[in-house]
């Protein structure tokens, strides 16, 4: 995914969740080379969100491609921000799967919740 798609799936996403009543706490969350794309809160729980995008005409989805090193990756920025965020106790990896058309328009946005970081 180019990296202005990249952007417009993060709004598309961003704006996903503030429709379903999550606080928007992070996006773009640096530490050193490890990123997490999005950090959500609602009822008490935190979400380290991973948004993926691919073509509609991809074998795989956006969720098929958190392979096992992009997982580990994720594993050590959600430490990080531990470690930086100390009021932060309850949360969750979730995953944003968006899928775009040949003309680059959305045309489908699947959310994850809880997935396994393993």
């Amino acid at each position: 995914m180019n990296v202005r798609r990249g952007r417009l799936g993060e709004k598309t996403a961003v704006k996903f969740f503030k429709k379903a009543g999550y606080k928007i706490v992070d996006k773009n969350w640096r530490s050193g080379r490890y990123e997490l794309d999005i950090v959500v809160y609602k009822q008490g729980c935190f979400a380290f969100v991973e948004v993926r995008g691919r073509g509609t005409s991809q074998l795989r989805s956006g969720y098929d491609t958190v392979d096992k090193h992009k997982r580990s990756a994720i594993k050590i920025a959600i430490k990080a921000y531990l470690k930086a965020h100390r009021y932060v106790s309850v949360y969750r990896f979730d995953v944003v799967s968006i899928a775009w058309d040949e003309h680059g328009k959305i045309v489908q946005l699947n959310h994850y919740e809880n997935v396994a970081l393993r």
